[in-house]
């Protein structure tokens, strides 16, 4: 079970490749794990809104960005498409530029997989290329299924852990290609204001396989192998 949490928790198919030495080095966060706003997410971004810097921000949506030209000393140039103008091609200035995307946008970027084949122009010192390409982040999903009416008491419940046999046991003979994600559930946990949905997570090759699955495959497997009616969204 705890080797399961760490695939998971690290998101990674094989252990072997997560960096023992910086593994050890990371540390929890204090106070609670988990924060569930009242009036959900949408009342972060409103109270953010309602700030007076953030309000005089002009915010851009539907708007990819194709390249950053970073090779000047005293400014940034972003090119981006402005979807809500006829995909017009537009450019602007900035003394810095914060980017967040994920590191396999970041992978694709330097493969010449985006949009643009220099979205970095000029391209990225070898040094910082050479980083993005060793960092490793493999394939994650949740999985949501969904009861008419609990079977657990949601008051009390706090979710479930799950015990598999052993990868070469009768039960696991018996599981088809596009069923074996299953084994790679940890458990279920309850979910914020939905009595009736419970929720796990699956990484690695599990996610990838459930990724291509459509809801209604996830929810046969689902049916077959739990005791109770069940349909799934995923």
């Amino acid at each position: 079970m705890h080797f399961s949490f760490e695939l998971i928790d690290n998101s990674c198919d094989d252990l072997s490749k997560l960096s023992f030495y910086r593994w050890g080095e990371f540390e929890d966060c204090s106070g609670k794990p988990y924060n569930n706003f009242r009036f959900g997410a949408q009342a972060f971004v409103d109270f953010l809104a309602r700030d007076p810097f953030v309000a005089r921000a002009e915010v851009k949506v539907s708007s990819p960005v194709i390249q950053i030209n970073w090779g000047s000393k005293s400014v940034i140039t972003v090119t981006y498409i402005d979807k809500n103008s006829g995909d017009k091609i537009v450019t602007a200035q900035a003394n810095a530029v914060l980017l967040t995307v994920s590191v396999g946008v970041l992978k694709s970027c330097l493969r010449n997989d985006c949009t643009n084949a220099d979205f970095f122009q000029p391209p990225l010192p070898k040094k910082f290329a050479n980083i993005i390409e060793a960092l490793g982040f493999d394939s994650i999903t949740k999985i949501f299924l969904e009861w008419e009416t609990p079977w657990w008491s949601p008051r009390e419940f706090k979710g479930i852990q799950l015990v598999w046999p052993s990868p070469d046991d009768e039960y696991s003979a018996k599981l088809t290609a596009d069923a074996k994600w299953l084994k790679s559930l940890q458990g279920f946990d309850p979910v914020l204001d939905n009595r009736n949905v419970l929720m796990s997570w699956a990484s690695g090759e599990s996610a990838v396989v459930l990724e291509r699955l459509d809801e209604e495959e996830v929810g046969e497997i689902g049916r077959a192998h739990v005791w109770t009616p069940v349909t799934s969204r995923s």
